[in-house]
């Protein structure tokens, strides 16, 4: 979805979206567990607040073994969709290497080249990915 931004090769060389501290564990994304179709998020048993987990899914070797069939939250990051009344924003992780060098007139390039489509339909199968305002996020103007 976001390879004309992001390369496979900047992505599994970070893996930083793939690692939760006790702050940023709210951004773990929804996870289907395969065999009952039932939506969870992953337990983080933090021992300090300065511990990082790495997600469940995430092999260290081979990257993330869900491959294509990864949460939709995860084939879309560092973008993240945020709630504003009665629409939808879209917000730039700042953490994110790769994205952080983008300018938001390419982003939002992307972004009406029929992701901000796919995203709204997909808020609307799964209205749980849309997460209040946060900071550590660059909005972008649709």
């Amino acid at each position: 979805m976001l390879k004309s931004v992001l390369t496979k090769e900047q992505c599994a060389g970070c893996r930083i979206c793939c690692s939760f501290t006790m702050e940023d564990v709210w951004e773990a994304p929804v996870l289907t567990n395969f065999q009952t179709k039932e939506k969870y998020r992953a337990e983080y048993n933090f021992k300090t607040s300065e511990e990082i987990l790495l997600c469940p899914m995430l092999n260290e070797k081979e990257g993330c073994i869900l491959g294509d069939n990864k949460p939709f939250e995860c084939k879309i990051w560092p973008l993240r969709v945020f709630r504003d009344e009665n629409h939808i924003k879209i917000g730039i992780a700042k953490i994110c290497p790769a994205f952080s060098e983008q300018s938001d007139e390419k982003l939002i390039e992307l972004l009406r080249g029929g992701l901000y489509d796919a995203i709204k339909e997909e808020c609307k199968r799964n209205p749980e990915i849309v997460k209040e305002s946060a900071d550590g996020y660059r909005m972008l103007k649709i």
